[in-house]
C-alpha cells in the first residue's frame, strides 16, 4: 500500500510517495474542533441527506461550510477554470498537513480510476461516522466476498453443480492471500451501508483522542465495493502511524 504527499508551491506541485503526519492546523486551542463544530451546526435532529446508489460517502451528512478547513480537493489540471469545471475536475481528496504539504492516496496521482468522474457526485463535502473494525474479521469477510463473487460467476459460466461449488469455496477461502495488512485499518459501521466510495480516495479518517481532540489515523484507500457494511465487508484505509516517521523526514 502506498500514499502520496504533495509539497505545494502554490503554482506547481511535486508528488512524493508517503503518508500523513497529523496537521497542527487541525488542533486549534480555544476553538471547537472541526468535527464537533460540524455536529453542533448540523444539530442532533438533522437527518442524512437523500442518497442515491451512486452518491459518495454513503449515508453521510453534508458538512457545514468551513467545518473541515484542512480538506483538499485534487482537481485535474485540464479542468476549466470555472466553478463547474473545477467541480467536475475533482477526482480525489486530501488533507492539508502544513502550509505546504498535502497527503493523499498514491493511486490518486499515479494512475487513472476507471470509475472516476461515473455516478452522481454530491456537490457539497460530506462526512460520516464510522467505527474501527477488527482487522482479522475484516480480512476474512473481504476474502469471502471475493471468493463468493467469483465462484458464483464460475458456477454459471461452467455450469458447475452445487456440490462442486461447496467443495471449491472453502478451499479458495483457506488459500487466499491476506488483503488487510499491518499497514491498513478497516473502518465501517455494522449492519449499515455507511461507507466511502470512488471519489473519496485520499480523504482522511479521523479518530477522537481521550482528551477530546482529533487526529488523522487513516486515509481512504480501497475496498471490495461500496456500501457493503450490511454484509460485514468494510472499506480499507492506510494506517497513518506506520508511515509518520518517513513523512517527518521528507518534510524537513
Amino acid at each position: 500500500m502506498k500514499l502520496a504527499t504533495f509539497q505545494i508551491a502554490w503554482s506547481t506541485s511535486v508528488a512524493l510517495l508517503a503518508c500523513v503526519l497529523p496537521a497542527t492546523a487541525q488542533d486549534v486551542p480555544g476553538r471547537p474542533l472541526p468535527f464537533e463544530d460540524a455536529k453542533l451546526r448540523l444539530g442532533l435532529q438533522s437527518a442524512p441527506a437523500p442518497l442515491s446508489a451512486q452518491e459518495r460517502i454513503y449515508l453521510g451528512q453534508v458538512a457545514p461550510q468551513g467545518a473541515y478547513p484542512f480538506m483538499v480537493a485534487l482537481i485535474h489540471r485540464e479542468a476549466p477554470a470555472t466553478e463547474e469545471g473545477q467541480f467536475k475536475g475533482q477526482f480525489c481528496g486530501g488533507t492539508l498537513i502544513s502550509d505546504r504539504w498535502v497527503v493523499t492516496a498514491a493511486h490518486c496521482v499515479t494512475g487513472e480510476d476507471s470509475q472516476k468522474k461515473e455516478g452522481d457526485f454530491p456537490v457539497s463535502l460530506r462526512h460520516v461516522s464510522l467505527d474501527i473494525m477488527d482487522s482479522e474479521v475484516c480480512n476474512a469477510n473481504i476474502i469471502k466476498y471475493f471468493v463468493s463473487t467469483h465462484v458464483d460467476w464460475l458456477q454459471r459460466f461452467l455450469e458447475l453443480g452445487d456440490d462442486v461449488v461447496e467443495q471449491i469455496r472453502p478451499l479458495l477461502e483457506a488459500r487466499a492471500r491476506r488483503f488487510v495488512t499491518a499497514n491498513m485499518i478497516c473502518s465501517g459501521k455494522l449492519r449499515t451501508r455507511r461507507d466511502v466510495c470512488h471519489g473519496d480516495s485520499g480523504g482522511p479518517l479521523m479518530s477522537k483522542r481521550p482528551d477530546g481532540t482529533f487526529v488523522q489515523v487513516g486515509i481512504v484507500s480501497w475496498g471490495a465495493s461500496c456500501g457493503l457494511g450490511e454484509q460485514g465487508v468494510h472499506s480499507v484505509f492506510t494506517r497513518v502511524s506506520q508511515f509518520t516517521p518517513w513523512v517527518r523526514e521528507q518534510m524537513k
